[in-house]
């Protein structure tokens, strides 16, 4: 299948492998997401005095949705020059943050007993919440990405360099040193 539009045709393939977000394995991915539910748990604690297991599970429930979002699109908007990659990330990323707290939201409902009765209605304090956390958390972890990239290939490049002789040793040249 071909998604096809103004930017590009791009062939739409599942989301394999083990690598969750980034070039991050699946384990330390999980890690952060845990960090994030905590650090949002801490706040919620230092702001209203008290804290629950939301932040925790919205963070693990909703992260990974994302995950699996921006891996299956991902072709989408790593193709694309500045600023249009964070155009096109933001417009991918914002929706997938919608439905993951909207599903986390759900499974909260579950899980805190609400019940099965209410998992029609629609919590927007929750999807608000989740949706500022993910947004947050995203585009840390993409500029984190991209920073990593332009620096792998800055080294690529000036491996290549070195390795065509097109850089100098540093004494080499014919400069003076000193003898002892």
């Amino acid at each position: 299948m071909m998604l096809k539009g103004p930017l590009m045709s791009v062939p739409l393939q599942p989301a394999t492998g083990m690598k969750a977000s980034q070039g991050i394995s699946f384990l330390k991915f999980q890690l952060v997401l845990l960090a994030v539910g905590l650090a949002v748990a801490g706040m919620y604690w230092l702001i209203l005095g008290r804290t629950s297991l939301a932040p925790l599970l919205f963070a693990l429930i909703a992260g990974n949705c994302i995950s699996i979002w921006l891996r299956v699109t991902a072709q989408v908007y790593e193709r694309q020059t500045f600023p249009w990659d964070w155009l096109v990330f933001l417009a991918i990323l914002i929706p997938g943050s919608v439905i993951g707290s909207y599903l986390a939201s759900l499974a909260w409902r579950l899980v805190s007993g609400r019940g099965a009765r209410s998992l029609l209605r629609i919590d927007w304090d929750d999807i608000q919440m989740g949706t500022f956390v993910s947004l947050i958390t995203g585009v840390s972890i993409y500029v984190s990405a991209k920073g990593r990239i332009r620096l792998r290939a800055s080294n690529r490049e000036l491996e290549n360099r070195v390795t065509l002789g097109q850089i100098q040793p540093a004494n080499a040249g014919g400069g003076s040193q000193c003898s002892p």
